[in-house]
């Protein structure tokens, strides 16, 4: 086999340098739309960690208005962030009746447990940093690293990777989002002690929430899609949604689910009147199935 001539052999590097060439400048088209999508996600994320700010600020009141300590610890310790906000956005006397039922359920714990609880700003400050974390993630605000984090042969780097120049703009847009910083109320002094025994003894909770819209979703005929699409995305926001939107819905369905809770009265009946007695066999089917609000 003869060796190539000086003219085949600066026609195959030529070929190659061609080649080298393009795929360097679709490394840097590619870099540069990768930096534009790290632009989109960036905004995103600094949308969504805001609104989820909103939601951990609210619970982090509430747990200053019941006096922060123990008390506060346990709520944090046993309820979603989502649950105490919404507690935050109610009316004053749900708002007292719901926090005076977890308060009983407190105090009925022993003394040894009560303390066990970790401080309630901790936890907010950890789950506020995995939701962010988690923000990131879902909405893509990290650099691909196509060769793999051990790649060291350069020709390799070079045709695959974009320039320096674009790889240090990515770089600024990642590290530049800054987390908000969270911080908690001062504890309103006595506010514990304050707290109201609850003229009610029922309580809600997110499961009761979930059921309330379970059960409101097999009930409506198919009929009423766009109704019954309404609770079930409420139900699998409850599930997977952010923690505003969780709040949200937590916010939008107390009160009809404490209403279901109510102990239904019969009616007085009037002796003899039979439409009377129809009406107040109306008003308790109305009290058994409130009317739902999507």
């Amino acid at each position: 086999m003869g060796l190539l001539s000086s003219k085949s052999l600066r026609q195959v590097a030529i070929g190659a340098g061609s080649r080298l060439l393009s795929r360097m400048d679709e490394a840097r088209q590619s870099g540069e739309q990768g930096l534009e999508e790290l632009k989109i996600a960036r905004k995103e994320v600094d949308e969504e960690v805001a609104n989820i700010k909103k939601t951990y600020d609210s619970a982090l009141t509430v747990g200053s208005s019941v006096g922060g300590g123990t008390f506060a610890n346990f709520l944090f310790g046993t309820n979603d962030i989502e649950y105490i906000s919404a507690l935050g956005q109610m009316a004053p006397d749900n708002r007292n009746d719901a926090i005076s039922e977890l308060k009983k359920n407190f105090e009925l714990l022993p003394e040894e447990e009560k303390t066990k609880f970790e401080d309630y700003t901790k936890v907010s400050q950890q789950k506020f940093s995995s939701d962010i974390n988690a923000s990131k993630i879902k909405n893509g605000l990290e650099i691909k690293n196509n060769m793999g984090k051990n790649t060291t042969n350069f020709l390799s780097k070079l045709m695959f990777e974009p320039p320096k120049d674009v790889r240090e703009r990515q770089e600024a847009v990642v590290s530049g989002f800054t987390p908000p910083e969270m911080e908690a109320p001062t504890p309103v002094v006595g506010a514990y002690e304050a707290i109201r025994p609850s003229t009610s003894a029922i309580t809600i909770d997110q499961g009761d929430i979930l059921s309330y819209l379970k059960n409101t979703i097999e009930t409506l005929g198919f009929n009423q899609k766009e109704i019954r699409t309404g609770f079930e995305n409420d139900y699998n926001t409850l599930i997977t949604g952010t923690p505003e939107d969780k709040a949200k819905v937590v916010q939008k369905y107390y009160y009809p689910v404490y209403q279901t809770k109510m102990p239904v009265y019969p009616t007085q009946k009037v002796t003899g009147q039979q439409d009377e007695e129809e009406e107040s066999y109306l008003d308790i089917l109305e009290d058994i199935n409130p009317n739902y609000s999507g």
